[in-house]
């Protein structure tokens, strides 16, 4: 996971102010890995995986190399659009889905597995955290979780999948203007010091 967070740190790098940084499921995680150690205008992870100390049951084995393909989603047939894990999406977005899969990091799942802790207090900057109404992954009340242990505004996308937190393009119409206002108002923080966007169901 600390490789993912090198790349971040190497894009961020190239910026002339600190960032917001996003990252859906695995990429939730190390967003937040950075933001706990980097200077950031802000964080939104969509339905993260989560860090160490909110795993109920710790992996204890040392991460190995290799790789794992999309079975270990549920995927197990690539060529059909009726996919179990993706309910919410169309036809067009489960094929964009099907397209993006490809061999995943076994050593940087066994490590999210072993957890990676982060420090709600180290965080350098606002957190949003998004879950899927129907996420199956990463499910609502393990986001609501992380955005109160994290200190982190919380928003729900009604009807996505953990696919659809990123393809759902009806979820993205109703929810994205928020994310935005969110992100602006990081941008821009009130004299008060508080964002605009309510935490909601």
């Amino acid at each position: 996971m600390t490789d993912y967070v090198a790349d971040i740190r190497a894009a961020a790098a190239t910026l002339t102010a600190p960032p917001i940084v996003v990252g859906w499921s695995m990429g939730g995680l190390a967003a937040l890995m950075y933001g706990a150690a980097h200077p950031v205008a802000g964080v939104v992870t969509l339905g993260p995986s989560a860090p160490r100390q909110l795993l109920e049951s710790p992996r204890r084995e040392p991460p190995r190399p290799g790789v794992f393909g999309p079975e270990v989603y549920g995927i197990l047939d690539r060529t059909s659009l009726q996919q179990p894990t993706m309910p919410d999406l169309d036809p067009d977005e489960v094929a964009i889905a099907l397209a993006s899969l490809g061999p995943e990091s076994a050593m940087a799942r066994e490590d999210r597995q072993r957890g990676v802790p982060v420090d709600p207090a180290a965080m350098l900057g606002p957190v949003l955290v998004v879950g899927g109404e129907r996420d199956e992954t990463m499910q609502p009340a393990s986001c609501r979780r992380l955005a109160a242990f994290l200190g982190a505004r919380y928003l729900e996308f009604a009807g996505a999948s953990h696919w659809g937190l990123v393809l759902n393009r009806r979820a993205l119409d109703r929810h994205l203007g928020d994310v935005l206002a969110w992100i602006d108002a990081a941008e821009n923080p009130s004299p008060s010091g508080g964002l605009s966007l309510e935490s909601r169901p």
